[in-house]
C-alpha cells in the first residue's frame, strides 16, 4: 500500500456511493408512485427533502476551513496547478476513457434489449440488479477494499466491467441480460469509492475541491461523449459489435491502470 493513499477513504466514499444508489432505488420507486397523484406534488415533495438535506447539513456538517500550512493570500488559483500534475491529468485521461463503455447501459443497453423484443419492464428488470448488488455488497466491499493495493483494485474492476459489457453480445433473455449486469455491477462497486479516494489523495493541501472537480468534470464529459459513440456504432455496425469494443475499450483501461499504477 502507497503511503500516500490512505485506505479510509475507500470506505467513506463507499458509503457516500452506497447510500446515493440506496436513494436514487427509492426516488424511482416513489417518484413515479407521487407523479401519479401529480407533478405538483412530486415537486413539492422534492422541495421538502432537498430542504430537510440543508438543515442536516447546517446542524451536523462542521465548516471546514484551510490547511494551517496554507496562509491566507498564498492559495494557488485556477486550474492550473492542477493541470501541471501529470499523473493526476493521465489518471483523468484514463477514466474518461473508462466512462465511455460504462455508461452505455443508459444510452445502448434499452436500444439492444428493444431490438430483442424486450420492452422496459425488461430492460427494469434486468438493471434491477444493479441497486440490488450495490445495496447488498458495496457495505462489505468497504471493509475489504482497503487491504489492497488501490491500483489493483482499479485493474480488475475495468475488467469486470469489460466482461459484464462484452457478455451483452451474447444475451437475448431477460436472465442473461440481468447476469451480465451483475458482472459489471461487481466491477462499478470497486471502482468508483477507490477512484474517488485515490483523486483525494493525490490532491496536495488546498486544492482537495478543484481535484474533485476535475474528476467529477471527466464524469461529465463522458456521460455527454457516451450517446454520441455507442448509437452511433450500434447503428452502423450492429450491437454486438458495440458490445465487443466495449469489452476491447474496458482491457485497455484495465492494462492502462496497470501501466500508470507507479
Amino acid at each position: 500500500m502507497p503511503t500516500w493513499f490512505r485506505p479510509g477513504r475507500a470506505r467513506a466514499f463507499g458509503w457516500i456511493y452506497w447510500a446515493h444508489n440506496l436513494g436514487l432505488a427509492i426516488s424511482l420507486a416513489g417518484g413515479g408512485t407521487l407523479a401519479a397523484l401529480g407533478y405538483r406534488t412530486l415537486f413539492l415533495a422534492d422541495a421538502a427533502t432537498t430542504f430537510l438535506f440543508l438543515l442536516v447539513v447546517a446542524w451536523r456538517i462542521p465548516e471546514t476551513s484551510a490547511p494551517a500550512t496554507v496562509q491566507a493570500g498564498t492559495e494557488p488559483r485556477g486550474f492550473g496547478p492542477v493541470l501541471r500534475d501529470c499523473h493526476f491529468v493521465l489518471f483523468l485521461a484514463v477514466n474518461l476513457l473508462f466512462i465511455l463503455p460504462f455508461f452505455q447501459f443508459q444510452v445502448s443497453l434499452p436500444v439492444d434489449m428493444a431490438q430483442h423484443g424486450l420492452g422496459p419492464q425488461g430492460f427494469g428488470l434486468a438493471l434491477a440488479v444493479n441497486g440490488v448488488l450495490i445495496a447488498l455488497l458495496q457495505p462489505v466491499a468497504g471493509r475489504v477494499l482497503p487491504r489492497f493495493q488501490p491500483a489493483l483494485v482499479l485493474c480488475n474492476a475495468c475488467v469486470l466491467v469489460a466482461a459484464g459489457y462484452g457478455a451483452y453480445a451474447f444475451c437475448h433473455n431477460v436472465p442473461e441480460y440481468a447476469l451480465a449486469t451483475s458482472v459489471w455491477t461487481l466491477g462499478e462497486i470497486l471502482y468508483f469509492p477507490v477512484a474517488s479516494a485515490l483523486v483525494a489523495s493525490l490532491a496536495p493541501k488546498g486544492l482537495q475541491g478543484r481535484y474533485q472537480g476535475l474528476f467529477s468534470m471527466s464524469f461529465g464529459i463522458g456521460t455527454t461523449l457516451a450517446p454520441l459513440t455507442g448509437p452511433q456504432l450500434m447503428e452502423h455496425f450492429g450491437a454486438p459489435v458495440l458490445w465487443r469494443s466495449c469489452f476491447g475499450v474496458g482491457l485497455l483501461v484495465a492494462f492502462a491502470r496497470r501501466v500508470t499504477s507507479r
